[in-house]
């Protein structure tokens, strides 16, 4: 996966939603959810893509049950119902994640730095794609404060300092980004950009392109 551009996975899981979203075929979503969980196992090489998966998924699905079961004309149509849009919801979360999982944070940022387009937009980009794992890192750190403090960690001593830390951090990375020169108009460039063959530019092209003449034709 190393070989593979950040942002060409993105247009994937991109492509995947539209193909999932614009024919909304249960054996379309199913077809998308196997395919991103084997995708996401083989790169993480671990279950944690299909644990994520059914903890978003579970609680959607028993909503959508709630909704649709009751007040549905019969109960199995409430049933089919109901399932097909749980699948549908799990499909594209898979998606989703297993784009994400075969994109390093770094070489994300370093993609759009390199792309063509507004420097400014890449930063905020790359800012809030690094905002999840950042702050999940840090609320690591401060349960592990609090443990070593003799305090148990819950919510109540926790948002308070992860939001202190978060706005820090986000106000290091500005200060960094001025250093650099982010107003400063022209071209930017890496020391080491992530690879980006032709083939993998077409493919970001023409990949969504197929994927909405799919749907347009079915």
């Amino acid at each position: 996966m190393r070989a593979l551009n950040p942002l060409t996975s993105i247009v994937c899981g991109f492509t995947a939603w539209i193909i999932v979203l614009g024919l909304n075929n249960p054996w379309v979503s199913a077809t998308v959810m196997i395919v991103a969980l084997v995708v996401g196992m083989a790169t993480t090489r671990n279950l944690s893509l299909i644990a994520t998966t059914l903890a978003l998924s579970l609680p959607t699905g028993l909503s959508m049950l709630l909704i649709y079961v009751p007040f549905a004309a019969t109960y199995r149509d409430g049933l089919v119902t109901a399932g097909q849009l749980s699948l549908r919801f799990a499909a594209l979360i898979a998606a989703l994640l297993a784009a994400l999982t075969t994109v390093r944070i770094p070489e994300l940022v370093k993609a759009l730095q390199t792309a063509r387009i507004h420097h400014s937009i890449s930063f905020i980009l790359g800012s809030a794609i690094q905002f999840l794992p950042q702050a999940h890192d840090i609320t690591r750190r401060m349960r592990d404060a609090c443990r070593l403090t003799g305090r148990t960690p819950h919510p109540g001593n926790l948002v308070i300092p992860v939001l202190v830390q978060v706005l820090y951090h986000g106000g290091q990375r500005a200060t960094a980004m001025t250093t650099m020169g982010l107003e400063l108009p022209g071209r930017r460039t890496v020391l080491r950009p992530p690879p980006d063959s032709t083939i993998q530019k077409l493919v970001r092209i023409l990949l969504p392109l197929a994927a909405i003449i799919l749907v347009i034709i079915v």
